[in-house]
C-alpha cells in the first residue's frame, strides 16, 4: 500500500543518496545510535518496558527515543542499509509493549483500565509515527495495525479532546497531526483528518513562547494533510507561521532557537524541523525560496550542531544573535535530536528531485539516484555534483517519456548560472549546470556575514575575553602556534578586500595555513567540500587590522571548539 498524494501536488522520487558529505552525516548519526549508552536495546526500550531498578534520562518521555529511533532507522534503509537487523528487532520489542487499549507504553497513565479517564494525547508518543514509517518501509501489516489501533484509541475519545483543548495555549502533544495525516494518506479514511482540523483551530495566534520543535512538527503534520488530501486550506497556517518564524526567529546561518522567538540555546530538533518545514513548503508551492532556506540551514546551523561523535543537541546562543557563546554545545540530546536530525537528512535527499505537472524539478544538488514511474515506465535522474565547493553539476535523465521536461533550480549563491542540455548517444539527456561561486559579504539585520555560496564562513578560533591563562604544561609542551591567538574584545568589522575575480567575488588568500589547525579539510575528508578556508582581514575599533582564518561552518563537526563563534560582524 502506498501513500496517496493529492492531485494538485508534485510527486516524490524513490531516492538513494550516493557517497557525499551529506550522506556521511546520516551515517555518523546512525553510528551514534549504536554507541554507548544506546548500544543495547535494553537501554533504548527502557521507556516502554520499565524494568525494575533500571531508569534513564528522558525515560518519562514514553516512546520518544524508541519511536524516533524506529522512524529514523526505517527511513534510512533507502540510503544506508546498515542496522537493518536492529530495525526489525527494535520494532518487535516495541510491539510487545502494546497495551490492550491499542497504543504502546501507556501502562503508567492513570486510568489505563478506565478508558474514560485515559489521556487521548498520550498517543503523541513517537511510536505512533514510527510504526507508520516502519510499515511504509517494510509492508509489515502488524505495524500498520498498531498505528490504526493507536489512532482509534484517540478517535474514541475525540469528545474529550474537543472539550479540553484550549485556544491559544500550545500543547506539545499536538504534533500528532503528523501520524494522523500519514495514516490518512495510507488508508484514505477521512476520520483521520479530523484531529488535524481540531488542532488547526486551536493553534495560537503567534509563535510567541512556543517550543519550536513541537510547534514546527505540528505544522509539518498540517502540511502533510494538505499534500495527501489535496486541500490547500491545511497549508494556510504552516505558511503563515513559516513567514513569522523567518522574520522573528531565524539567524543568519539558518539557526532556530529552542523557544520562539528567542531563547538562551538552540535545539538540533528545531533546526531539523525548520529544514523539513521549508522542504514541504517548496513541495506544495513549487517556489524556490523555501528550498533556499532549507539549504542555508542544512549547510550551516544544522552542521554546526552535529558533534564529532555524530550526535546533535543544543548550543548556547549570543543574545544579540551575533553567534554562539563559549561552550557552544552544552548538551548532547541522544534521546531526540540525533534521530530527528537524521530524519531531516533523509527528507533533504527525498526532496532533492520531484515531479510536477509533467516536468521533473531538481530542487537540491544532492548526489544520488532518483527514480519515478511515469505511465508504467521507469524514469531515472542521476546527480553528480561538487556543489557547494564548485558551481557545477551533471544531471542525467534516462527513460524519459515524450513531453517530459527537466528543470534545475540554480542556487542563489551561484552567479552567471546556466543549465545546458545534451542528447546522449543511445538515448537519455545530460544536463550540465555551470556558473561562478565564491566569497561575498551578505548584510543581515544583525551585521555582515561572509559566505561562500550557501556556506557561512566563521573564524577558526575566537574568544571574546581579554586574556586566557593556560597552565604551565600547555605553555611549555605545546608547539609554537598550537595555542591560537586571542582576538581583541571589541566587535570587529569585515574589511571588504579590493581584489575581486571576474564574477565579482572577493579574493582572499588561503596562505599561509595556520600552524595550529584542528579542522579536517581537503579531498580526503569525508565531510569537507574542498579547501575553502581563507585569511580574512578584520578591522577593530582600536585601529588594528588582523588577518583571521575563516572556515565553512559546515566543517565544525570535525572538532570540539569551546570558544565563542561569531557569525556576523
Amino acid at each position: 500500500m502506498e501513500i496517496k498524494l493529492g492531485t494538485h501536488y508534485s510527486t516524490f522520487a524513490e531516492a538513494k543518496m550516493s557517497a557525499s558529505p551529506i550522506l556521511k552525516r546520516l551515517q555518523m548519526a546512525k553510528t551514534r545510535c549504536i554507541s554507548y549508552p544506546m548500544d543495547t536495546l535494553d537501554f533504548i526500550l527502557n521507556d516502554l518496558e520499565h524494568p525494575e531498578s533500571f531508569r534513564r534520562q528522558a525515560g518519562m518521555c514514553t516512546g520518544d527515543l524508541t519511536g524516533r529511533y524506529l522512524e529514523m532507522l526505517a527511513r534510512s534503509m533507502d540510503h544506508d542499509t546498515h542496522d537493518e537487523e536492529r530495525l526489525h528487532q527494535l520494532f518487535n520489542r516495541i510491539l510487545k509493549c502494546k497495551t490492550h487499549l491499542g497504543p504502546v507504553g501507556l501502562d503508567f497513565i492513570e486510568g489505563l483500565d478506565n478508558p474514560a479517564k485515559a489521556d487521548p494525547f498520550s498517543v503523541g508518543a513517537k511510536t505512533f509515527v514510527g510504526s507508520i514509517r516502519y510499515y511504509l518501509q517494510t509492508g509489515e501489516g502488524k505495524a500498520l495495525q498498531l498505528a490504526i489501533d493507536t489512532a482509534e484509541y484517540f478517535l474514541a475519545r475525540i469528545e474529550i479532546v474537543d472539550k479540553t483543548i484550549t485556544q491559544g495555549k500550545f500543547n506539545t502533544a499536538w504534533w500528532i497531526t503528523e501520524p494522523f495525516a500519514l495514516l490518512y494518506g495510507i488508508t484514505g479514511d477521512e476520520r483521520y483528518l479530523k484531529p488535524c482540523r481540531i488542532i488547526e483551530k486551536a493553534m495560537p495566534a503567534s509563535i510567541e513562547k512556543t517550543h519550536s520543535h513541537s510547534f514546527m512538527t505540528t505544522l509539518r503534520g498540517l502540511q502533510l494533510a494538505a499534500i495527501f488530501s489535496g486541500d490547500n486550506s491545511f497549508n494556510r497556517l504552516p505558511e503563515k507561521f513559516r513567514t513569522e518564524i523567518q522574520e522573528r526567529a531565524v539567524w543568519a546561518d539558518g539557526n532556530i532557537p529552542e523557544i520562539f522567538p528567542m531563547s538562551t540555546r538552540n535545539e538540533g530538533c528545531s533546526i531539523a524541523d525548520w529544514i523539513m518545514l521549508n522542504l514541504y513548503a517548496g513541495f506544495i508551492t513549487g517556489n524556490d525560496e523555501a528550498y533556499e532556506k532549507a539549504e542555508l540551514a542544512m549547510y550551516n546551523a544544522f552542521a554546526l550542531n552535529q558533534l564529532v561523535n555524530g550526535s546533535f543537541g543544543h548550543r548556547l546562543l549570543d543574545k544579540d544573535r551575533r553567534g554562539y557563546q563559549q561552550g557552544e554545545l552544552v548538551e548532547e540530546a541522544w534521546w531526540c535530536c540525533v534521530h530527528n536530525c537524521g530524519i531531516s537528512i533523509i527528507e533533504y535527499a527525498n526532496h532533492a528531485v520531484t515531479l510536477r505537472d509533467n516536468y521533473i524539478k531538481v530542487n537540491l544538488l544532492v548526489p544520488g539516484k532518483y527514480c519515478f514511474e511515469i505511465d508504467g515506465k521507469k524514469v531515472t535522474v542521476t546527480i553528480t555534483a561538487r556543489y557547494p565547493e564548485k558551481a557545477d553539476a551533471l544531471i542525467f535523465l534516462t527513460g524519459a517519456c515524450q513531453g517530459l521536461e527537466l528543470d534545475v533550480r540554480i542556487p542563489a549563491g551561484i552567479r552567471n548560472g546556466k543549465v545546458s542540455k545534451t542528447v546522449m548517444p543511445g538515448g537519455g539527456l545530460r544536463f550540465t549546470l555551470s556558473g561562478d561561486i565564491g566569497y561575498y559579504i551578505e548584510t543581515t539585520p544583525h551585521g555582515s556575514v561572509l559566505k561562500y555560496g550557501p556556506l557561512v564562513m566563521v573564524p577558526l578560533r575566537y574568544m571574546s575575553k581579554s586574556e586566557v591563562v593556560y597552565d604551565d604544561f600547555s605553555k611549555s609542551a605545546a608547539p609554537e602556534g598550537y595555542v591560537p591567538d586571542i582576538m581583541p574584545t571589541d566587535r570587529p568589522v569585515i574589511v571588504p578586500v579590493k581584489e575581486k575575480d571576474d564574477a565579482g567575488f572577493f579574493v582572499y588568500s588561503q596562505e599561509p595555513w595556520p600552524v595550529w589547525q584542528c579542522y579536517e579539510e581537503g579531498i580526503l575528508s569525508p565531510l569537507a567540500y574542498g579547501e575553502l578556508s581563507v585569511n580574512v582581514p578584520l578591522y577593530y575599533p582600536d585601529g588594528q587590522i588582523r588577518l583571521t582564518r575563516f572556515y565553512p561552518e559546515w566543517l565544525s563537526s570535525t572538532s570540539l571548539v569551546g570558544f565563542d563563534l561569531p557569525l556576523v560582524f
